[in-house]
């Protein structure tokens, strides 16, 4: 409020103490009155105020300005306001510095509700200075320094503030909207519950920076450094985050919905609970971070370094993971359905409990993966798909199966090797299919061992030698002959047979072998394989008790060989 007074040598203006923020006492201006406008210079307003005439009405050190108007008033040279109080000042569209080689000095200067809309800062230095409620919308405020000042409530909309320096300051009250803060300095500032959308802040140092529920829809913010910042619940729709870094920072319930993280350094990040659908994550290094329960579908993780990354309970539906690589990545309970992973990397990742149906994992690499209770119905591999011939479960004895800590590694072990032989069946990949096929056996056979289950372990292991757990012939074959050989041999020395016309063919033990003694051979595998094969012959019957015996024994086990040769044949047809 202006206060005119009786006398005519002295400036008019007049402040009360109620009348200043905060506590600033009142001020009467003493300064000589200025071309009979009852008014010094620094408040008469007027435009086309002299420079020098402003500048010889200026104390030497820090003084009360206090409701000046200087709108438009260029100051040619440099200029220090060091100290002053510039309360209310009026400087709209005033000119502080037009190069690099001038710069204005508000060094601790009290500047509170103070208009600077429009002005020309250029390199101005706020050092410490009391900024609050002030106006410097439009302003020109490229490499201006305000570290250790208050900007709080301040108004700095569609200002630039290009390369400027405002690290450690409390913006959360700020109006920032519109302003150019290209390769300014922000770092361990307070931004919360900002509007900076459609802002440009390429190279901004955000560093350690509190950006809770800020706005950034739609921001440039490439090449931004935003380690170690606090951005839950931001908003980043639409930003572009290009080669900037988010290291150590936190977004968790952040809403990154088709944002662009190309080529990002999200490591150690903590992304947990938040949205990004559609998103751009190609060739981002995100190693070592935390995304649990974020959504990401539709997202594109081309070449994108996700070592260690847990991904527990996230859903990356129609995910691309094209080359990916997600070395001891966690995925328990995550949703990846639809999602290209050709080329990927799943090295000792847990996928205990994933989701996996209809996904591509043509040419990646599972080995070492945990598998069990995944879900892999209708996904694509081919003969570069890399499960690894032996999983995880069973060649490392410490190996925990997480959320299910009664299930045997073991068990596990035999449970991935069906998933895994049922998905190379599907996928017409009958080579792996056997090889899995017989993992699994072998892994119940090893918990058999170790659960003492002996009857069962027995079993398995004559099926194990036998029919090489029902996928091998040769073996079966090789038994078959050996019976049929076998009792051939026996039945001439242990009581010998008789033809059907009354002949004995009988040998002792010390017989020569001589033309004779080959044709009682040939007599007895004639019966060996006509009792072996169960078709039954009146030619010729065992003499005496005990060959009788045998000859009962041998079409029992010519019987279950037959059935296991066709049993094994059938498999290996089917498949």
């Amino acid at each position: 409020m202006l206060e005119e007074n009786n006398g005519c040598d002295e400036c008019s203006y007049s402040i009360t103490e109620e009348e200043l923020p905060g506590e600033v006492d009142g001020y009467n201006c003493k300064r000589p009155e200025w071309k009979e406008t009852e008014y010094c210079i620094w408040h008469a307003d007027v435009s086309d105020k002299p420079l020098d005439e402003l500048k010889d009405a200026r104390a030497e050190t820090g003084e009360r300005l206090d409701g000046a108007i200087i709108n438009g008033v260029n100051f040619e040279n440099e200029i220090s306001f060091s100290d002053c109080s510039f309360i209310n000042a009026q400087a709209v569209g005033a000119t502080f510095s037009e190069s690099v080689h001038q710069r204005v000095d508000f060094r601790n200067a009290n500047l509170k509700e103070s208009d600077f809309s429009s002005a020309n800062l250029l390199q101005a230095d706020f050092r410490d200075s009391n900024l609050s409620r002030s106006q410097l919308s439009d302003s020109t405020l490229n490499d201006t320094d305000f570290r250790g000042g208050n900007l709080e409530y301040a108004d700095i909309s569609n200002s630039n503030l290009r390369r400027s320096n405002l690290s450690s300051l409390n913006l959360s009250n700020t109006d920032l909207s519109g302003a150019r803060l290209e390769k300014a300095n922000l770092s361990n500032s307070s931004l919360t519950h900002r509007n900076l959308s459609k802002n440009n802040m390429a190279e901004v140092d955000l560093s350690g920076a509190k950006l809770r529920y800020t706005n950034l829809t739609d921001t440039n913010l490439t090449g931004a450094n935003l380690s170690h910042s606090n951005l839950e619940d931001a908003n980043l729709h639409n930003a572009d985050v290009t080669q900037a870094s988010f290291s150590e920072a936190t977004l968790s319930k952040a809403n990154c919905v088709d944002t662009n993280f190309e080529d990002a350094d999200l490591s150690n990040v903590s992304f947990t609970d938040g949205d990004a659908t559609r998103s751009n994550l190609k060739d981002v290094n995100a190693n070592d971070s935390s995304f649990k329960r974020t959504i990401f579908d539709a997202c594109c993780f081309e070449r994108a370094k996700l070592q260690r990354v847990d991904f527990e309970e996230a859903v990356l539906k129609n995910a691309n993971l094209q080359s990916a690589e997600l070395e001891e990545a966690e995925f328990p309970f995550a949703n990846l359905t639809k999602c290209n992973a050709r080329n990927a990397t799943f090295k000792n990742a847990n996928l205990e409990n994933a989701n996996l149906g209809q996904a591509d994992l043509r040419g990646s690499n599972l080995r070492f993966s945990l598998l069990y209770q995944v879900i892999l119905d209708n996904s694509r591999i081919n003969n570069e798909t890399n499960f690894g011939l032996k999983c995880k479960y069973e060649i490392d004895p410490n190996t925990k199966i997480h959320f299910e800590e009664d299930v045997n590694r073991l068990q596990a072990a035999a449970w991935t090797y069906r998933q895994l032989e049922s998905l190379y069946s599907a996928n017409s990949l009958a080579d792996q299919a056997h090889q899995y096929h017989i993992r699994k056996e072998e892994s119940k056979r090893s918990y058999y061992r170790e659960a003492d289950n002996h009857l069962k372990f027995i079993i398995s292991t004559i099926n194990r030698w036998l029919t090489r757990h029902g996928e091998g012939l040769s073996n079966i074959l090789i038994a078959s002959a050996i019976v049929i050989l076998g009792w051939a041999i026996i039945y001439p020395f242990a009581g010998g047979i008789e033809g059907e016309d009354g002949d004995i063919y009988k040998l002792q033990f010390c017989t020569c072998f001589d033309p004779e003694t080959l044709e009682i051979f040939l007599h007895s595998i004639y019966f060996s394989i006509s009792n072996f094969t169960t078709l039954g012959s009146n030619t010729y019957t065992a003499i005496g008790l005990y060959p009788k015996y045998l000859a009962s024994l041998q079409a029992l086990l010519g019987t279950l060989l037959v059935a296991l040769f066709i049993f094994t044949l059938g498999r290996n047809v089917d498949r």
